[in-house]
């Protein structure tokens, strides 16, 4: 789904739909910040993500998954629809969370 970080292989050969790698953990980069920032907002219009291509993805659909369906705190900032919070006790980078908070919410 175009709603989660994934890969596409770089060079497809075949006849039918190319593969796809679904990354469950990404680190935090200015590039994935950037990368994300793109995927929310064609998350919550219900479009394909950034680098899939273009069309009405699930627009129309009845039931599709939306911000509110998400839960979790974590949820939520895995998809860009809060701010990440340093924790230094695992040595996350106070400078490189507040790259991304700005990127992300235009800070």
């Amino acid at each position: 789904h175009c709603d989660v970080v994934h890969q596409v292989e770089a060079h497809h050969y075949g006849k039918n739909d190319s593969s796809v790698i679904y990354s469950p953990a990404v680190p935090l980069t200015v590039k994935t910040a950037r990368y994300l920032r793109a995927q929310r907002s064609t998350f919550e219009a219900g479009l394909p993500g950034p680098d899939f291509p273009k069309g009405p993805g699930e627009s129309k659909c009845v039931g599709r998954a939306t911000p509110a369906d998400v839960k979790t705190l974590l949820g939520h900032r895995a998809l860009g629809l809060e701010p990440f919070v340093a924790d230094l006790e695992k040595r996350d980078d106070p400078a490189l969370i507040k790259i991304a908070n700005d990127i992300l919410f235009d800070v």
